[in-house]
């Protein structure tokens, strides 16, 4: 077998490896990448493999990370859920576009968020003592929302 026959034979076993990837859910490329160098294919294969995957619009970080968003933000916060996204390996640019172009109001997810959570915590709503708000401010926290929609999420169900 020439260089050139065994080149394609190994470009040919990452891109059905690389499809069968994307076929289960959008990836990013860095994310990708390592997954096809995890299962030992060259970096000048895969490297090659990506560009011609990016050129067919099969990978493109921003739809990766509008998508993630979308899902994520149901129950998380946009600064949490931004860190999630650079940290796959996306520009901080395309993680903030794609969280600012996936609308969602933070305070009322913030609020649906802390009413789960509150229900399982079985407290009666004139009695949040100061150690239990302390807990749903740490949870929500957690969670990557902002002390805005904490406090006022907290407040709103103070008031019932």
């Amino acid at each position: 077998m020439t260089l050139f026959e065994e080149e394609n034979k190994e470009l040919f076993a990452a891109r059905n490896q690389a499809y069968r990837y994307l076929a289960i859910r959008d990836h990013f490329t860095s994310e990708l990448l390592k997954k096809l160098l995890d299962k030992g294919h060259s970096s000048e294969i895969c490297e090659t493999l990506i560009d011609e995957l990016k050129s067919e619009n099969l990978i493109n970080d921003y739809e990766a990370a509008r998508k993630f968003a979308e899902i994520k933000l149901q129950t998380e916060g946009s600064h949490k859920v931004y860190m999630r996204i650079v940290n796959k390996g996306v520009s901080s640019d395309i993680a903030r576009r794609a969280i600012e172009d996936v609308f969602v109001d933070e305070e009322e997810v913030c609020y649906n968020v802390l009413l789960k959570k509150y229900g399982s915590l079985a407290i009666e709503k004139d009695k949040l003592s100061d150690k239990d708000e302390r807990k749903l401010v740490n949870f929500l926290k957690n969670r990557g929302f902002n002390s805005s929609a904490i406090y006022k999420s907290i407040s709103k169900v103070k008031r019932g």
